[in-house]
C-alpha cells in the first residue's frame, strides 16, 4: 500500500455532534485475513484544524486487535511528511505494530503545533519491534515520544525535541520524565538528539517550515542513504524534491535546508535591439 504526496487537513469539518466516532488523516485496519505486509507513507502533509475528535494522524491500528493493519512480519515505513496541526494535535507516529515481529521505519518527519497543549503527543509507538525511529523533529509540548508494549526499536536517535514541561514529556524505555538527561540514561534511547529548544526559536523555519540558516536541525540528523534502494529511494530527497547528501548527516525532519535564495522559476525577458551583421 503506497499513500503519498497528498495533503490532509480540517478534520473540525468532519466533525459530529455526537461525537461518536474519531477521524483520521489515514486510518489502516482490517478484517480477519488481507492484513498488510508493506505499507508506504511518504511526501504527505497534515495540516489545519484537528476538531474535537480526531484520533490521530497516522493511525495504524496494532496490538492483538483482530483489525490491526499490519500482518505478523509486516512493516510500515512513514517517512518525509509534515504535520502541522491547529491546537491539541494527536499522535504523529500512530499506533504502529502487529501481532509477532515488525519492523519498518519512522524517519524524517516534521511535525509542530501551532497551539500545542499538554496531553497530546507527537511520537507514539505501540507493539512495534525493529523500528528506526530517526531524524524526526517534535514541536509543540506534551509528549513528545511515548511509547507503549514496544519490546524494541532498531533505533531511537538523531530526532529534536522541542522544550518540554511536563512531567512526562518522554515516556518510554521505562523513563517517564521531562528530564533529558534522565530519560536519555534510562530508556538508552535518543543518545545523538538535541531537545529543550527554546519555543521561539523552534527549528528557525520560514513561512512554509522550511529551516533557514542557523536552524538547530541542520546537519544534526543521521545519514540513511543506504536504505535508499528500492521502494524506499525517495528517502532520498526531501518532500519539496531536494536531494540530501550522499555523504555527512542529513537535516533532521522532512526538509532538507538549501543555502541561498532559491532558484528562479521566472523566464528571462526576450532580447530587445538585436542586430545580426
Amino acid at each position: 500500500m503506497y499513500i503519498h504526496d497528498n495533503k490532509f487537513h480540517d478534520w473540525a469539518n468532519g466533525d459530529a455532534s455526537d461525537g461518536g466516532n474519531h477521524h483520521d488523516g489515514l486510518h489502516c485496519f482490517s478484517g480477519n485475513t488481507g492484513r498488510a505486509l508493506a505499507v508506504y507513507v511518504y511526501n504527505n502533509k497534515f495540516y489545519g484544524e484537528p476538531g474535537q475528535y480526531m484520533n490521530q494522524a497516522i493511525f495504524l491500528e496494532g496490538g492483538t486487535s483482530s483489525t490491526k493493519c499490519l500482518a505478523s512480519g509486516g512493516n510500515a515505513y512513514i517517512f518525509n511528511n509534515v504535520f502541522l496541526l491547529n491546537g491539541s494535535f494527536p499522535a504523529f507516529g500512530g499506533v504502529i505494530g502487529g501481532a509477532g515481529s515488525n519492523s519498518g521505519m519512522y524517519v524524517n518527519n516534521t511535525g509542530i503545533a501551532n497551539t500545542p497543549t499538554s496531553g497530546t503527543f507527537c511520537m507514539e509507538a505501540q507493539y512495534g519491534s525493529g523500528f528506526l525511529y530517526e531524524n524526526n523533529s517534535c514541536g509543540g509540548t506534551g509528549f513528545l515520544f511515548t511509547d507503549y508494549n514496544a519490546t524494541a526499536y532498531a533505533a531511537m536517535d538523531y530526532n529534536a525535541y522541542q522544550n518540554c514541561s511536563g512531567y512526562n514529556c518522554w515516556d518510554g524505555g521505562g523513563a517517564d520524565t521531562s528530564n533529558f538527561a534522565l530519560y536519555k540514561s534510562i530508556a538508552g534511547f535518543d543518545a545523538h538528539s538535541i531537545a529543550n529548544i527554546a519555543s521561539s526559536t523552534f527549528f528557525n523555519v520560514d513561512a512554509n517550515d522550511v529551516p533557514q540558516t542557523g536552524s538547530p536541525v541542520i546537519g544534526a540528523g543521521a545519514n540513511l542513504i543506504s536504505l535508499c534502494t528500492g521502494d524506499l529511494t525517495p528517502l532520498c530527497a526531501d518532500i519539496n524534491g531536494v536531494p540530501r547528501p550522499a555523504s555527512g548527516p542529513w537535516d533532521i525532519g522532512a526538509y532538507q535546508y538549501v543555502s541561498g535564495a532559491p532558484p528562479s522559476t521566472t523566464s528571462p525577458s526576450p532580447p530587445k535591439n538585436l542586430k545580426i551583421r
